[in-house]
């Protein structure tokens, strides 16, 4: 008998606000272990990925466990950003915090731990 055969990869891209360019090489080095640690957790794989100071790219691929939407929620929703930096912004745009470029950078270096 077959077995069904299923290979799902998702690219993901997700950028800062206004492409504000806020991501060192370190700090993409840290959000890049703090996302393969959770991808490892649903047991998807992660063949790639990357990012410049402004967004992020990822590829995974997903095991048939786990949705699309659950993933991106949960990947998403490590609350790096705003357990780094306490500066949220909210879906109706109203910020928490404003803090300068470079004061965030050294709140996401600093508190960015997996």
């Amino acid at each position: 008998m077959r077995k069904p055969f299923t290979r799902l990869y998702v690219h993901l891209v997700w950028s800062t606000w206004n492409r504000a360019p806020l991501l060192t090489p370190a700090l993409l080095q840290a959000i890049d272990k703090c996302i393969r640690a959770e991808c490892v957790k649903v047991g998807a794989d992660v063949p790639a990925f990357g990012g410049v100071a402004d967004h992020v790219h990822l590829l995974v691929r997903l095991p048939t466990t786990i949705s699309v939407a659950v993933f991106v929620k949960q990947v998403k929703g490590l609350r790096l950003i705003s357990r780094a930096s306490g500066c949220t912004r909210h879906s109706s745009g109203r910020d928490d915090t404003v803090l300068s470029p470079s004061l965030l950078r050294t709140s996401l270096a600093s508190a960015i731990t997996c």
